[in-house]
């Protein structure tokens, strides 16, 4: 059983992989605005960010179709005249199960977000081409899907004058009642690489911007919010993480990390809320909202890293409980009720714990696993 396991779950993740990498692949060239090149240098660390996401399904489906198999065939009957109790047909799904999240915790705990910080680093190279070449003027770039845009009004080799950088939906302000957009000018500056190999812009003479609106009516469209004054800020330099800033930038910085580093950035991050002490104060910089971020992070990491553990623990007893004759109906009944106890709840739990500012609620699948086993219990019958 444990090899049938193994193999069906191989054939499943390789199929899955293939469709997913091909969606990425379409997604890179149509939204990322990257050239072939840097588009073939993406795809390959497209793969081990998918693995955490692949494995549970991947698993999902595995599980249904060898105990359909099994059911469709009276193999399982057949055990239990010989004595086999159903309980045992369990264990190399909870072997298998208990691998697949020791690895998805390697995975996203280290690999996933290696892999990440690469892939940002070949998207970092488009705003290499901004000081690309020698002197020339009124150069713009735009990333629409990032929601970002960058103006220089002149350039002499790495340097430029007359910045404006605009973000769309700056992510430390799109989240709770306020939404909002950000307008960074400064009168020079370049693209630099960080000694951590990161592209930024250094940026002299900065006025922020922050462009605040409220929440929309129920019904109304998103950009229907109020808007409120802007909030400016005046700085003499700026150093600006073009990739970080647009789409969520909390959540794009903690994904660059290890958990470990994670971990690192919550306790200074709450370190930091204690002493309440910033040394530059721009708008959307608050200690205890990345304190939570990098919680909620952390709890993501560890709930999707324990799904191919908690679905053995009770779809495999499910399965052989309901005794489906045929092999098609036990696949629909397998992946409806893991999405019912699982994946519904995991998406609801982490979309609730952004929104709460409670990390715990990522857990809730966990919740709903653990409940469905006690529920389906060991004692199952041929």
């Amino acid at each position: 059983m444990f090899k049938r396991l193994v193999v069906s779950f191989a054939l499943t993740t390789l199929g899955l992989a293939f469709a997913f990498f091909m969606a990425a692949t379409y997604r890179l060239l149509q939204g990322e605005g990257l050239s072939l090149a840097q588009v073939l240098r993406a795809l390959p660390l497209v793969v081990p960010f998918l693995l955490p996401y692949l494995l549970p399904v991947s698993f999902v489906l595995s599980l249904a179709l060898v105990y359909g198999r099994m059911l469709a065939s009276g193999e399982v009957v057949a055990l239990g005249s010989l004595g086999i109790a159903p309980r045992a047909l369990v264990a190399p799904a909870l072997a298998l199960g208990l691998g697949l999240s020791l690895a998805s915790l390697v995975l996203t705990t280290t690999l996933v977000p290696y892999c990440y910080r690469l892939q940002q680093e070949v998207f970092q190279d488009s705003y290499v081409g901004l000081v690309s070449g020698g002197g020339a003027e009124h150069l713009s770039l735009s990333l629409p899907r990032q929601g970002l845009a960058i103006y220089a009004r002149r350039r002499a080799g790495a340097h430029l004058e007359g910045i404006v950088v605009r973000c769309a939906e700056h992510g430390a302000l799109s989240q709770g009642e306020l939404r909002g957009s950000l307008l960074v000018v400064a009168k020079s500056g370049g693209v630099e690489q960080t000694p951590e190999g990161r592209t930024v812009l250094d940026l002299r003479d900065v006025v922020v911007s922050v462009y605040r609106r409220g929440a929309p009516e129920p019904g109304q469209p998103e950009w229907s919010g109020a808007v409120e004054p802007p909030t400016r800020a005046f700085l003499e330099h700026l150093t600006l993480d073009p990739a970080a800033l647009a789409g969520g930038s909390r959540r794009q910085r903690l994904a660059a990390l290890s958990s470990a580093q994670v971990a690192r950035a919550r306790d200074a991050a709450l370190e930091r809320s204690r002493e309440d002490v910033q040394e530059v104060e721009v708008p959307g910089d608050d200690p205890l909202a990345e304190a939570l971020g990098a919680s909620r992070e952390l709890a993501e990491r560890a709930s999707l890293a324990g799904a191919p553990l908690l679905l053995a623990l009770w779809l495999g007893p499910l399965l052989l409980r309901l005794g489906a004759s045929g092999q098609l109906l036990t696949l629909v009944l397998g992946v409806a009720a893991s999405g019912l106890v699982f994946f519904v709840p995991h998406v609801l739990g982490t979309s609730l714990a952004g929104h709460l500012g409670a990390p715990g609620l990522a857990f809730l699948s966990w919740g709903t696993s653990l409940a469905a086993a006690l529920a389906v219990g060991w004692g199952t019958r041929s």
